[in-house]
C-alpha cells in the first residue's frame, strides 16, 4: 500500500490507494476488486537496456489492489515482470508502500528525472511479504514507483548497472 501525506489526508496503496483521515480509517474505503474484474493494462518501459512489460496501476481501485492477493507479478499471464504507479505528489511528501496480504516479495524503485541523467531510481528497497510500511520521500511531483519481481531485478537489472547509477530508465519499448 502506498500512503501519502497531503495535509489533512493521507492516501494510501501498493499496488493500492485507499483515502483515510489522519489518525482514523474512513469506513468507506475503495472497494476491492478482483483482478479480472479490472481492465489491466501494461506498459513496456526500458530498464538498464533490458525490456520490462508492467502492469500499469492507472486508477485509483487498481493502486488499491495492487499485487494484494495475488500469486505471482504475472498475475494474468501476459509476461509482466512488475507494476507501474504514477503517483502524483508533492517533494518532501513521504510515500509508504506494505505489503499486507501480498505473497511474494518485491524491489521497489523510486523513480525520479536527474538533470543531466535521465530517469533514475534514488531508491531501491527490497519489500518482504506481509511487512507494513516501506517509506520514501518524493523528490519531485513527477516522482513514479515501480515494483519489479525479485528475480528479474537480480538477474538482469542489477547486472547491467552502469555509470554510477543502478537502475536507469532508457524510454520505452
Amino acid at each position: 500500500s502506498i500512503y501519502i501525506a497531503v495535509a489533512s489526508v493521507v492516501m494510501v496503496a501498493i499496488a493500492s490507494i485507499m483515502v483515510i483521515n489522519l489518525g482514523e480509517r474512513a469506513s468507506n474505503m475503495l472497494s476491492s476488486t478482483t483482478p479480472m474484474a479490472l481492465s489491466w493494462h501494461t506498459i513496456c518501459l526500458v530498464i538498464n537496456g533490458v525490456e520490462a512489460k508492467l502492469y500499469l496501476a492507472d486508477t485509483p481501485s487498481k493502486q488499491t489492489e495492487g499485487y494484494m492477493f495475488k500469486k505471482s507479478t504475472d498475475f494474468l499471464g501476459v509476461g509482466a515482470v512488475g507494476m507501474l504507479f504514477n503517483i502524483s505528489t508533492q517533494p518532501g511528501y513521504s510515500v509508504a508502500f506494505t505489503m499486507r496480504n501480498v505473497a511474494f516479495p518485491l524491489y521497489l524503485l523510486h523513480i525520479t528525472h536527474v538533470e543531466g541523467v535521465g530517469d533514475v531510481a534514488v531508491d531501491v528497497i527490497y519489500m518482504e511479504p506481509g511487512k507494513e510500511l516501506y517509506v520514501v520521500t518524493a523528490r519531485s511531483q513527477n516522482d513514479y514507483f515501480i515494483e519489479l519481481d525479485t528475480e528479474f531485478y537480480n538477474r538482469y537489472i542489477v547486472s547491467r548497472a552502469a555509470g554510477g547509477v543502478l537502475v536507469r530508465i532508457n524510454g520505452m519499448c
